[in-house]
Formats: C-alpha cells, sequence, structure tokens
C-alpha cells in the first residue's frame, strides 16, 4: 500500500513540476488535501476513488480507469460517470480480452 502510495505522489510531483508558481503551490495544496484523505480511507475502494477526484481535480482528468491484470482475471475499476462503455471497450483491446 505504501509503495502504491508512494508511486502516485511521484506522478503528482512530477506533474506539478509544470506550469506557474502559483498554480503550482494550488495543486500542492489540493495534493495535501488528498493525500489526508487517502490515509483517512480504509477500503480499496474508497482509495481508488478519492485519487480518481485527486487526478480530477489537479490535472484536470475528464476520465478515469484503473485496471490491473492479475493471473486469472482482471480487476477493473471504471468511474461510472464518465464514458464507461468506451473505457470498457478500450481496456478489453488493451488486455487481449475479446
Amino acid at each position: 500500500m505504501k509503495q502504491t502510495l508512494y508511486k502516485i505522489g511521484s506522478i503528482f510531483s512530477a506533474a506539478l513540476g509544470l506550469g506557474s508558481a502559483a498554480r503550482r503551490a494550488d495543486a500542492h495544496n489540493k495534493l495535501i488535501r488528498h493525500i489526508v484523505a487517502l490515509n483517512q480511507k480504509s477500503s480499496s475502494m474508497e482509495i481508488i476513488n478519492e485519487v480518481a477526484d485527486c487526478l480530477k481535480e489537479i490535472l484536470g482528468y475528464r476520465l478515469f480507469a484503473f485496471a490491473v491484470k492479475k493471473e486469472g482475471g482482471l480487476d477493473v475499476w471504471l468511474d461510472p460517470r464518465m464514458y464507461k462503455a468506451s473505457i470498457e471497450g478500450i481496456i478489453i483491446k488493451d488486455f487481449s480480452l475479446a
């Protein structure tokens, strides 16, 4: 879990390196709020939802999907608010599930 949060933090840190100082400071403050919120989550679904909200707020993503291929299957979380059918098609193609 700590490694996953560290990776997520590294991605955000790289993204925050772009843009003006004021924008970076605003994004940094948002990131701090989301990290605090992540530490209060107890289930993987809550954590994924918080990461999705954080990515959308800081990086402006309109779409978020999380897919992990495992032996014997694939775990997928799709933001139900956006383009579920389109993302399902992309995941099926990318993971050669069809």
